[in-house]
């Protein structure tokens, strides 16, 4: 059974990845419409919906990494969160990383925390790539799954981090 579940992950990451190159496929608003993430069951998340929903952020965050209006990605992030810290409904003061392949989302036990092992490059075009290891936190709110930041924004920049670590492999 797990090597069904294992499977079908990587399947359906594979199948909603996209290069870098198509970077600009999808419409003004897409993830807007498209996140918060409804879930089938609300008590009890899948490790299938949170891999969609991790590698889909991942995906987001290289397109969007570079752009000065990210408030198409509010819908991943925890409303509690926004509200709490006051982030304005026309701006998303987020800090994304330069994501250029997934190489692979792990789901951990407590159907909870996502570790993504992903290549990034500074400027996101960039063929001098690192491997880093991200992880996501994630919460169920409203009957939605969506992020949930480890930290305040940053009292200088005002800007907030959608993981609780980023680092170096």
């Amino acid at each position: 059974m797990a090597r069904l579940v294992a499977l079908l992950t990587v399947l359906t990451i594979g199948l909603i990845g996209a290069s870098p190159s198509h970077a600009e496929e999808h419409e003004p608003g897409f993830y807007a419409k498209t996140y918060p993430m409804t879930l089938r069951n609300p008590e009890e998340v899948s490790s299938m919906e949170l891999a969609i929903f991790a590698k889909s952020f991942c995906v987001a965050m290289r397109r969007f990494h570079n752009r000065e209006d990210k408030s198409d990605l509010r819908g991943f992030i925890d409303p509690r969160y926004l509200n709490k810290h006051e982030v304005m409904e026309d701006s998303l003061p987020i800090d994304l990383a330069a994501v250029v392949p997934v190489h692979n989302c792990v789901i951990a036990e407590d159907l909870n925390t996502v570790l993504c092992i992903v290549g990034t490059a500074e400027d996101g075009n960039s063929q001098v790539r690192t491997k880093e290891a991200i992880i996501l936190r994630t919460t169920v709110y409203d009957g939605k799954l969506y992020l949930s930041p480890g930290a305040p924004p940053d009292s200088k920049t005002g800007l907030f981090t959608p993981w609780i670590l980023r680092t170096k492999l």
